[in-house]
């Protein structure tokens, strides 16, 4: 069972739902799919479901046997917009951490 977190990190990046797009789009079945690329069909299908969040690897695996990247799973985002943090409003850590 995901915790809240991962699950929201997962709705966020909509790693299932790229899945199954990819896996229709491919016109595979789960099982077609897992053989194509070389993994269970338990683990896709727990992918597509958010049981289970997927290893950089994994996702590898995916896209290259779909002829595509890592990319696909994680777009840039088009507009970038610098961040400034003014001279008052940076964190100060300090210079040797607090002992117990």
């Amino acid at each position: 069972m995901l915790s809240e977190t991962l699950r929201k990190e997962l709705t966020r990046y909509g790693l299932s739902e790229k899945l199954r797009a990819l896996r229709w789009q491919k016109k595979l079945g789960l099982v077609q799919m897992a053989k194509f690329c070389g993994l269970s069909p338990a683990l896709l299908s727990k992918i597509e479901r958010q049981r289970v969040v997927p290893t950089l690897a994994t996702l590898s695996k995916i896209a290259k046997a779909c002829d595509t990247d890592l990319n696909y799973f994680f777009p840039r985002p088009v507009h970038l917009r610098p961040t400034i943090t003014r001279r008052g409003e940076r964190l100060r850590f300090p210079e040797t951490p607090k002992s117990k």
